[in-house]
């Protein structure tokens, strides 16, 4: 063997070596990921799927489901309370309803929202009288939802009511009062009305009735 053919194999064993040091000090994750090796944990925390019962989550990272991109309904532990302040962005969702005999022809009937919590500004009131999206509000009666700093009010079914008027004041952050004009024409009538209402909230709000945006 020559002198200069036993370099140049010294010399391919050499990068060979180093290129494997390299790998095992620097290049070790990338590898594992071309690989299509998963990572045993996360910042030092092992994980576990969705679908991993309560002892086998203990202390670890939980999954999300891959169809609903939600955790398990008992991922949340018996007893836990929501933050007595609604931290900012957060999405509220519930119904509002009331039902009345009228006391005579006209006034005005409604009820309150209380959103079980204090949120970091007050909402702008919006109601959807057809049940489906107006401005602000791009959900509907069946999947509320509201942009930031609004509350929206979709109504479902009622009678005896004129739903292009919406008499809102405010709660202070912790409530919505609403009422709408009767169209009764004397005592004895049937009022009521139902719905569902999304709130989500926002840093700063200037309160405002938006009236412009009811729709019957």
């Amino acid at each position: 063997m020559s002198r200069s053919t036993f370099s140049n194999r010294a010399a391919v064993v050499m990068s060979a070596a180093a290129l494997l040091m390299s790998v095992g000090y620097v290049g070790g994750p990338a590898l594992a990921r071309a690989m299509g090796v998963n990572a045993d944990q996360v910042d030092g925390l092992h994980a576990v799927k969705a679908t991993a019962s309560t002892a086998q989550r203990k202390g670890k990272l939980v999954a999300t489901d891959k169809k609903t991109g939600a955790f398990a309904a008992n991922v949340i532990p018996d007893g836990a309370k929501f933050p007595a302040k609604a931290p900012v962005g957060v999405t509220l969702t519930g119904m509002w309803a009331f039902d009345y005999v009228s006391g005579g022809a006209g006034g005005d009937y409604g009820s309150v929202i209380d959103f079980q919590t204090e949120l970091p500004s007050e909402p702008v009131p919006v109601f959807s009288g057809s049940g489906g999206p107006v401005p602000h509000c791009p959900g509907t009666y069946e999947q509320p939802a509201a942009a930031p700093g609004y509350i929206c009010l979709y109504r479902r079914g009622g009678d005896g009511l004129d739903y292009g008027t919406l008499i809102a004041f405010s709660l202070g952050n912790r409530g919505l009062g609403y009422r709408f004009n009767s169209t009764a024409s004397a005592a004895g009538q049937d009022i009521f009305a139902n719905g569902t209402w999304a709130v989500t909230t926002k840093a700063v709000s200037v309160w405002k009735a938006d009236f412009g945006s009811a729709t019957k």
